[in-house]
């Protein structure tokens, strides 16, 4: 009986050594062939962008055959935020999240977003990279988040063809607000009451234009603690300016996320507006002799402004595969790749040795874009810039548009309660 308990032990020893060595190997073998799935999330839902990151991917997988991506997207604002908050709540977050520059301050202070100061101090490239976009844009609290994508100009617009429609010389467009106010209800198309045809766009749920428009009147809507103030002086006169115009009604009513969409502009739908550089890019392509029907404008008050947004790659601080994240992030900047993406979605590249060859390819639609980052003003760096941007300068926008308050009590009431969400009142 002992003996054949010992033959049985041995058996079974043999079988877990055998075991334990198969599952050795397994794990050795897995290697460079083991399947990596990156979690990738994109703010906004543009299909320009949503197409091409199905191309990038595709093309390093191709070329990384162990690395899959699980791509998913989300609008800006309180969704992709909300989908954000919820995954880092469940231990569920992505790898690596496009989104924009407002997302940096908040995240990095909740220590989603992780710093990425060790891998761009090595990048071998680095040289090669705008310093404003290696240095200044990512920088927060003296550490560096995300790579950008691209800096985002919004150059404003014109149609030529509906100026000269107009009676109005379609080579001398506005420059200043009076400018604006005076050109807009004359390009304006109307069907008896209705109107059919913006003369200048003002989405009722605006964002850009009162940040815009209030950096030309030189306002300073957050102090140096970061504690905001858009309810001063300048501001006030810039919503009560924009309250005017578009009680003028001289806009379609449109929302931020329609224009974002399908912007009116290209659809005839629209006189004067702003644009992003990727909706120029395909509708100049699209139709060359789009170009002969539109115009620039540089518009100002006591100084010259057009929105400049950034949006960028980060890295997920509870990604575990933070190394194959940066190796894909790294190929996102790689210079073919960066000029492909050019070509693909009209984003400006932000390599020192693409500059020529960008401004050389299309001098008529990306000089405006260089000049419009220029003056460039985006979402401010502080942990509150979502709600400013989605939330509170929005309530204080649609209530001054729609009469329910003064631009003056609208703007006091809405830092009001911003300060009171964010903990600042005593």
């Amino acid at each position: 009986m002992a003996k054949r308990i010992t033959l049985i032990s041995i058996i079974l020893l043999l079988c877990l050594g055998m075991f334990a060595w198969a599952g050795g190997a397994s794990e050795s073998a897995g290697g460079e062939d083991e399947k990596i799935t990156l979690k990738f999330w994109s703010a906004g839902t543009e299909k320009i962008w949503s197409d091409y990151w199905i191309s990038v991917t595709e093309r390093y997988s191709k070329e990384h055959p162990n690395i899959a991506f699980d791509i998913a997207t989300a609008p800006f604002g309180n969704e992709i935020d909300s989908k954000l908050n919820v995954a880092y709540a469940s231990g569920t977050s992505p790898d690596i999240i496009a989104h924009g520059i407002l997302a940096i301050a908040d995240r990095a202070d909740r220590g989603h977003f992780m710093p990425i100061d060790n891998y761009l101090d090595s990048y071998a490239d680095k040289d090669d990279i705008l310093p404003i976009v290696l240095n200044d844009f990512p920088e927060y609290k003296g550490k560096r988040y995300g790579l950008l994508m691209y800096p985002i100009p919004e150059p404003f617009v014109y149609r030529k063809d509906f100026f000269a429609e107009a009676g109005l010389d379609p080579e001398n467009p506005p420059e200043t607000w009076e400018d604006i106010a005076e050109v807009a209800p004359k390009v304006t198309l109307r069907n008896g009451d209705s109107v059919i045809r913006s003369g200048f766009t003002i989405p009722y749920d605006g964002l850009k234009l009162p940040i815009v428009f209030s950096r030309m009147n030189k306002a300073v809507n957050y102090d140096a603690a970061g504690t905001p103030t858009f309810d001063n002086p300048e501001m006030v006169e810039t919503l009560e300016y924009l309250t005017d115009l578009y009680n003028k009604e001289v806009s379609l009513e449109v929302t931020f996320q329609q224009e974002r969409s399908l912007a009116t502009f290209f659809v005839d739908k629209a006189a004067m507006a702003w644009s992003y550089p990727s909706m120029l890019k395909k509708a100049t392509t699209d139709d060359p002799e789009f170009s002969e029907k539109m115009g620039f404008m540089e518009l100002k008050r006591k100084q010259s402004s057009a929105f400049v947004g950034a949006h960028f790659l980060f890295l997920s601080s509870e990604s575990k595969h933070k190394d194959e994240a940066w190796e894909f992030m790294k190929f996102f900047w790689d210079k073919d790749e960066m000029w492909r993406r050019y070509e693909e979605t009209g984003c400006p590249p932000v390599r020192k040795s693409l500059r020529d060859r960008y401004l050389a390819d299309d001098p008529y639609l990306n000089t405006p874009i260089f000049n419009a980052i220029s003056v460039g003003v985006g979402a401010p760096k502080v942990p509150w810039s979502a709600l400013y941007l989605f939330k509170y300068l929005p309530q204080a926008q649609q209530e001054a548009f729609f009469g329910k308050k003064t631009p003056e009590q609208a703007l006091k009431d809405a830092v009001a309660d911003l300060k009171n969400e964010l903990g600042l009142t005593k």
